[in-house]
């Protein structure tokens, strides 16, 4: 797999100690006293990668705290081998568990080599393991639980309790939550997502331990009735209702609309998703208190807003969605009872080749340098994908989609897998590289394919990075990332 400098540097404050230490060992057998690995044995060979991250491993198995490794647990890396023979390879015990290999090289050339788990982890944390002697590394993290699906759980909608205001034709927002009791008997992940009822659903998702404890779904959907009306949930082979009671809706409001003075926020680019950030702030005179429901749309894109409002001199704040269709400038019609007017956005021209996303909610673009390459990966396929914010600045983005049989359409995380993918991203400001963390987020990354063909990956992604790659106490979120690039 191609590899830029820049991707070297998100490796290289792992790698600086092992570095300057074993440049005095052996480069056939011995032992590594910083990291404890080992190796002996007639062939000789080096890892692919070393001294620093090896080149994209393999992992696979589940590492939780507490639960003895199994022959599920394994690493498969690469080696380029000059002499055939005979190898045996270890790395040092961390955390409670190591990693060891042995078998015969039959020829010279790259060559796999399977790494098998064994012990029991001792804390929840990401550590970097180095087998041999002048070794690669690869990250290892610990969980407390099992992220897999919830299978039983009590859910208690007897003492749910509900958030927000409930009123007829008014869409629910973020304010409007359920907060269930739940006794989880099967720790893992969670989704729920309501049956639609009245117009409205209630969804969320996460991660559940063992015990008593609460999930909160959020409301989305337009009430179209009045009066209680029950939502069904489950969980696992657990049902219940939960109540919310919905409140006759105002009359319509009467007032001024100022579009002159409008206030559009967030990026608006060509073929790149809106998210929380894009909204319209209008300015409107009540003169007769009521609701509003307004919807804009328009190249794609459409801005929505309902609620109440009281009379005189205020705000009414739009929000976007949608993906814009093309550049230039576009109008939305504006109403609210007898008062019209229309608002301009402009939306910039998107690159035919692109690589961007948001960082901490910043939209950043990264088609300097931009190129994406395939290579075999153990007998099975990856792409890869990277780019520069410029030519001097040094702020990097990369990620790969891996699998054992051909990359097609589909959903790549990480943590590993069969099916994984991985991500690092270098901050020139703080000097620091930033991984996903399986230890502080699941998934830590997702990658989501829509398209591979004729040559060009298509899809979008998403992640929380954290410093010192990916062990640090920093983070950045990486939100509404898109890609479209050949290959």
């Amino acid at each position: 797999m191609f590899r830029s400098i820049k991707s070297i540097v998100f490796s290289l404050l792992l790698a600086v100690a092992f570095t300057s230490c074993e440049k005095e060992l052996s480069v056939e057998n011995g032992e590594n006293t910083l990291t404890g690995g080992t190796q002996s044995g007639t062939a000789l060979w080096t890892l692919d990668g070393a001294p620093l991250l090896c080149a994209t491993p393999l992992i696979t198995g589940d590492y939780v705290v507490g639960t003895p490794l199994d022959p599920s647990n394994s690493v498969v890396i690469t080696a380029t081998v000059t002499t055939v023979g005979t190898y045996t390879i270890a790395t040092g015990l961390i955390n409670g568990i190591q990693f060891s290999g042995s078998g015969t090289f039959a020829a010279t050339g790259t060559q796999t080599i399977t790494l098998f788990g064994t012990g029991i982890p001792a804390i929840a944390t990401s550590a970097n393991y180095s087998p041999g002697v002048n070794g690669c590394s690869f990250l290892i993290t610990a969980t407390t639980v099992i992220v897999g699906p919830v299978t039983e759980g009590i859910l208690n909608c007897a003492t749910v309790s509900t958030s927000g205001v409930y009123t007829q034709s008014i869409a629910l927002n973020a304010t409007n939550t359920v907060t269930i009791p739940v006794n989880v008997t099967v720790a893992g992940t969670y989704a729920i997502t309501t049956a639609a009822t009245n117009g409205c659903t209630f969804s969320g998702s996460g991660t559940l331990a063992l015990g008593a404890q609460t999930i909160v779904l959020t409301g989305s959907g337009s009430p179209t009735n009045l009066g209680p009306i029950s939502f069904p949930v489950s969980l696992g082979t657990s049902n219940c209702t939960f109540p919310i009671t919905f409140l006759p809706a105002p009359p319509p409001a009467v007032g001024t609309l100022t579009c002159a003075t409008a206030i559009n926020a967030g990026a608006y680019v060509q073929g790149l998703a809106l998210d929380g950030s894009n909204t319209i702030t209008i300015p409107v005179n009540v003169t007769a208190a009521g609701l509003y429901n307004i919807t804009a749309t328009a190249n794609g894109v459409t801005f929505f807003g309902s609620g109440t409002v009281a009379t005189g001199a205020q705000n009414i704040v739009l929000s976007g969605s949608g993906t814009p269709a093309a550049s230039g400038i576009f109008s939305f019609p504006i109403t609210l009872g007898t008062s019209s007017c229309s608002v301009p956005v402009t939306f910039t021209a998107g690159s035919a080749d692109f690589f961007r996303c948001k960082i901490n909610g910043v939209l950043t673009s990264f088609n300097v340098n931009l190129l994406s390459d395939t290579t075999p990966l153990f007998g099975g396929f990856t792409i890869a994908v990277e780019g520069d914010v410029s030519a001097s600045t040094g702020e990097h983005l990369d990620f790969t989609v891996n699998s054992i049989s051909a990359i097609t359409p589909g959903t790549y995380l990480q943590p590993f897998g069969v099916s994984f993918a991985t991500s690092r991203y270098f901050d020139p400001v703080s000097g620091q590289g930033y991984q996903p963390s399986e230890s502080n987020s699941s998934p830590a990354l997702s990658v989501i394919v829509t398209s591979v063909a004729g040559n060009r990956i298509i899809g979008t992604f998403s992640g929380q990075y954290f410093d010192l790659n990916g062990t640090g106490p920093n983070s950045k979120q990486f939100t509404n990332g898109e890609f479209n690039v050949a290959y």
